[in-house]
This record gives structure tokens, sequence and C-alpha cells, in this order.
């Protein structure tokens, strides 16, 4: 678990040194807000269909963009909802260029449940997904990723699908 957490460290770290030469890429960031699907793997409650994803990220490199994102997903079940929230941030990969571009991204965080034994947890989630632009700063964002919450006793994987409208921002 250790080990994970400093790779992950050692390689932000590393992306942060390098920045763009002035002029190279007007692209800053983006903001994204959406709808999230979970499904989880390895429990009674299959899916969590009812969900919401908001995130953001802002390029440090004409690859690398620091990225951060808090979703939550329900269901109602046994009589009470269930829900999973999640805060995350890590490192996303796709190329500055204009049109269809694919990412992958790994994030890292929080992961909270909310029903009969609510906990929080540490979780990480490699992903990836696909951008469409359909006008000067607008895009629809698909994607996929695998949380893994570690806890004491072992870990839990799930899947997550994502559909999102993206808002480009300039680089100031």
């Amino acid at each position: 678990m250790t080990r994970c957490i400093w790779t992950i460290v050692l390689a932000a770290v590393t992306c942060l040194a390098a920045s763009p030469a002035r002029g190279q890429n007007a692209e800053g960031g983006d903001v994204a807000v959406g709808y999230s699907f979970m499904a989880v793997t390895d429990s009674d409650v299959s899916t969590l269909p009812v969900g919401w994803v908001i995130s953001g990220s802002w390029r440090v490199n004409r690859l690398v963009s620091l990225a951060g994102q808090a979703a939550g997903n329900y269901r109602q079940a046994f009589g009470e909802l269930l829900g999973l929230h999640t805060f995350m941030a890590g490192v996303r990969l796709s190329p500055a260029r204009p049109g269809v571009r694919a990412f992958g991204e790994v994030l890292a965080g929080a992961v909270a449940g909310s029903c009969c034994n609510s906990a929080t947890y540490f979780a990480i989630e490699p992903g990836g997904g696909v951008e469409f632009p359909f006008g000067y700063r607008t895009a629809a964002r698909i994607g996929a990723g695998v949380p893994v919450i570690v806890d004491g006793g072992g870990s839990s994987a799930f899947v997550r699908v994502q559909a999102s409208l993206v808002i480009k921002l300039a680089r100031p």
C-alpha cells in the first residue's frame, strides 16, 4: 500500500517538473459535469445506477494534466438509500491536439459509504475514455474506471462508467 502511494507521488512530481514552452499550448484545462453509473463486482447489491460526477483538470504540459474528481452513486435497497461517494485526484494523460482524443488516468483518494456501516477508505482508480469535441470550447466525454477500495481486511473492485459535458478553459 505504501509502495503504491509513493509510486503515484513520484510519477506526479516527475510530470510536474516539465513545463510547456511559451505559446506551446493555449489549452489550460477543463471542468466537466455528468452522469455516473457504478457496478459493484463483489456484493449482493450489484449496481448503483443513479449517480453524478464533477471533475476538473489543468494541463501541465502537452501530454499531462492534473485531474480531480468528485462523484456519488446511489441505490435504494433493503429499505435504505445506499450511497458511495468518491473524492479523488491524480494524473491524466492525453495529447493536446484538436479533434477526438483518448485519455488515460490514475486517480487516488477517499471513498465514503453512506448506509448501515458508513466508513471512509482509500481507493485508487485507473481508467480512461474518449472526448468528442462539438464546439470551440465544449466536448462530450465518455469514460470508464475501475475503483479499487482498500480497507484493513482487503480490497473491493468496482466498475464505473461516466458520461459528461466538458467545458474547456483557456490558459491565462
